[in-house]
């Protein structure tokens, strides 16, 4: 209820600090987690001050009530202890913050990977994540049945299923299968019939057939259909996009908060940007970027190859771009817990907009 984003965070963030007994967060985006772990990151110490004395004068009065609930219930040995722990040194650890945290349930597919990754380095190491399930806003698609393998079974008596090979769909045929004639391992797009009057909904999710049990596939979210990009027919994906740049970080040493991928068909290539704490080589990590896109995508390297594609160019983001695009996607609607960040996209829907977070001096020629 309440509509102030950031009023809602500074919320969760007093909350999180308050009790130690917090064992399970189930959010549909792991950003939001983040969100809170920044927060509290950010401002431990403010917000460990308004616990301790009540003075909650800098939120929006729709948050007073809620508020005063948390500093009613704080448990104040714990304030007082973390407290401390702030006056000897900067932050507070992981787990001084999560102390009996046991498990996180929350998207993992595509691009909230990102967001996940940066997220595991601010909860204690022996936390479990529990892939939150197929879903959107249409229907759930697919429910946890093994919290331990994070295997998702499609909701058999709930709605119909029907998917056509990726290949295909985007070649224009409609060869649709049914759930017992899926390969595990292949991609699929996925049609919905549902109870509610979706009829071969086509929601332009791409999804992965996963290992059987019994003789039901599981499935698995990869990306957004639209996530395809092609300047000169490389067809690259946004699949492809977020392996590159992964391998590419882990190889570093570096956890991206958010990465991105524009084709500039104007200048035949692409231009990457990356925001990242970490200090590392620009240079580097463009090669190492590079050689995974053309790896992965024989097209791509067959273009590059031929000169019809340039190299790509990496530039660097101001810290909080990621935070600033998505402030900017929720202004015009997009309800925030169900945001997804884009990671490839064409250069021209970014003009005027990817230019004022560039760090200049971080261009890669």
């Amino acid at each position: 209820a309440i509509k102030d984003l950031e009023a809602k965070y500074l919320l969760y963030a007093l909350a999180v600090l308050s009790v130690g007994d917090v064992t399970g967060v189930v959010a549909a985006n792991p950003s939001s987690i983040l969100k809170v772990t920044n927060l509290i990151n950010s401002k431990a110490s403010a917000l460990l001050d308004a616990l301790r004395t009540g003075s909650l004068h800098g939120l929006p009065a729709e948050t007073r009530v809620a508020g005063e609930n948390i500093v009613r219930r704080a448990d104040r040995r714990r304030v007082d202890r973390l407290a401390n722990a702030l006056k000897v040194r900067d932050g507070l650890s992981p787990k001084e913050i999560w102390p009996r945290l046991s498990a996180i349930a929350t998207w993992t597919g595509g691009s909230c990977s990102l967001a996940l990754d940066h997220l595991k380095i601010q909860l204690p190491s022996d936390v479990s994540v529990v892939e939150f399930g197929y879903g959107a806003s249409e229907f759930i698609g697919a429910a946890n049945f093994d919290a331990r393998s994070n295997a998702c079974l499609p909701l058999l008596t709930h709605h119909y299923y029907e998917f056509v090979p990726r290949a295909a769909w985007e070649a224009g045929e409609a060869r649709f299968l049914g759930l017992h004639e899926l390969n595990e391992g292949e991609y699929y797009y996925i049609f919905i019939t549902t109870r509610s009057g979706l009829y071969r909904y086509d929601i332009n999710d791409i999804v992965r057939a996963g290992a059987r049990i019994g003789e039901c596939p599981s499935l698995r979210f990869v990306q957004k259909g639209r996530g395809v990009t092609s300047i000169t027919g490389e067809k690259l994906s946004e699949h492809q996009v977020m392996s590159a740049f992964s391998s590419a970080a882990a190889e570093l040493g570096i956890v991206p908060v958010y990465y991105l991928a524009l084709a500039d068909e104007e200048g035949a290539l692409y231009r990457l940007y990356i925001e990242c704490d970490s200090v590392f080589d620009i240079k580097q990590l463009t090669n190492l970027i590079e050689a995974a896109l053309r790896q992965a995508n024989s097209e791509y390297d067959d273009k590059r190859a031929s000169g019809r594609l340039a190299a790509p160019m990496l530039f660097r983001l101001r810290a909080g771009a990621a935070e600033s695009f998505k402030r900017e996607c929720v202004g015009r609607g997009v309800h925030e817990a169900q945001y997804k960040p884009v990671l490839l996209d064409y250069a021209r829907n970014w003009r005027g907009r990817i230019e004022p977070m560039i760090v200049p001096e971080a261009k890669a020629e």
